[in-house]
């Protein structure tokens, strides 16, 4: 059926009358070509009309309450494609468009009804959590938009971008949640501006299943003599932070990659001079940490601070090369798991016999050959597909 529309000239009265009588949540806007400039929903007749007591001002039109330039899609994306969209710019409707001309619309509920995700219900559930108790319950619909996209059969890295999009909604929010728990509990806003990095799989952007946390923070150099209170402030912060992330379903980590850590929690000075450590001293656990770090990336909180970071780290390697040597050397002493005639070496555990880890024995190597070769060129992507792009 054709798409309703309405013109830009259209009254208030008109649109709600479009709105009411086709019962319908939204209107694409349309100039005297049919080429779509805008989209109202019913909520903008709301939040820009009602709640301004311009109710009674019938002169205002549909382009005075529009949002221009309405995020579309192509008719051949992807279901993957729109729900990504959907969640990343917080709409629930996408016009379709092609060669300018507007073909379709497709809603929020059509997601829904199509795959049963409830997808942007648990985006609304992310944003709305008061505290972790809710926020524990939006997270656990999340394993249903995997279960979705791979019954779509969306490829690993599509799955990867829709997942990652949720993850980080997740960590976005409990770091809002905990901010908030330190205010309550008299320690105040942040003492300096900080960012919350993640690092390993999560710092990729290649997480599905939800593994445990890497991650720490950097925050910005202090006087000296607030030194102390700004490390005990953040120290304080982290730990909130973390363990709601573990109620949420991300495992602590095992090897203490956390901003719990102290280590894993550092002013901009002090990490600087870690990553000179790293770089000067390449050797055991020192470099498998290393390695572990440099996939960094923020994810919330001033970004620059990370940014400037990342640059930091890149011409320090470069300074020093022989560093992406003793990479590649770590590496190596991790074995593919092929014997001598090229046949495939098991596991021979009783849990695991003739099964072979992917992502241990096999992904790992190209990761790790990746992102030697996308540092040594200077790249500060942090996916493994996109540091290939």
């Amino acid at each position: 059926s054709p798409v309703i529309t309405c013109a830009a000239a259209d009254t208030i009265d008109q649109v709600a009358e479009i709105l009411t009588k086709n019962r319908i949540t939204a209107l694409v806007v349309v100039d005297s070509d049919q080429k779509p400039v805008g989209i109202i929903t019913d909520s903008d007749l709301v939040s820009k009309v009602l709640t301004r007591k311009e109710c009674a001002n019938t002169t205002l039109t549909a382009a005075d309450v529009m949002s221009p330039n309405p995020i579309t899609l192509p008719p051949d994306a992807f279901f993957y494609q729109a729900l990504l969209t959907m969640a990343k710019n917080k709409v629930k409707q996408l016009p379709i468009i092609s060669d300018g001309q507007l073909l379709g619309i497709v809603t929020v509920r059509d997601l829904v009804q199509s795959r049963s995700t409830g997808a942007l219900t648990i985006v609304d559930g992310i944003e709305t959590s008061g505290n972790i108790d809710e926020l524990v319950k939006a997270s656990e619909q999340v394993d249903n938009v995997l279960k979705a996209l791979v019954a779509e059969k969306a490829s690993n890295q599509e799955i990867c971008e829709v997942i990652t999009e949720f993850y980080d909604r997740l960590t976005r929010k409990v770091i809002e949640i905990s901010e908030q728990e330190m205010q309550r509990e008299n320690y105040g806003p942040p003492p300096t501006p900080y960012c919350w990095i993640t690092m390993g799989s999560g710092g990729r952007r290649e997480q599905t299943l939800r593994t445990d946390q890497d991650n720490g923070i950097v925050y910005a150099d202090v006087p000296i003599g607030r030194a102390k209170v700004a490390a005990a402030y953040f120290a304080a912060l982290a730990a909130k932070i973390v363990e709601g992330l573990a109620r949420c379903g991300f495992a602590k980590c095992k090897g203490n990659v956390m901003a719990t850590n102290p280590q894993w929690c550092k002013s901009v000075r002090e990490w600087e001079e870690m990553v000179t450590h790293w770089v000067l001293e390449p050797n055991g656990e020192m470099l498998l940490n290393f390695t572990i770090f440099l996939d960094f990336r923020a994810a919330y909180g001033q970004k620059s601070l990370a940014e400037n970071l990342r640059r930091f780290v890149i011409k320090s390697i470069q300074d020093r090369p022989i560093v992406l040597h003793f990479l590649a050397k770590e590496d190596l002493a991790r074995r593919v798991p092929l014997g001598i005639f090229k046949q495939f070496i098991t596991n021979k555990s009783k849990e695991h016999r003739n099964e072979i880890n992917l992502k241990r024995d096999a992904c790992v190597h190209v990761v790790d050959c990746v992102r030697i070769f996308s540092i040594r060129e200077g790249i500060s992507e942090t996916s493994t597909i996109g540091r290939l792009k």
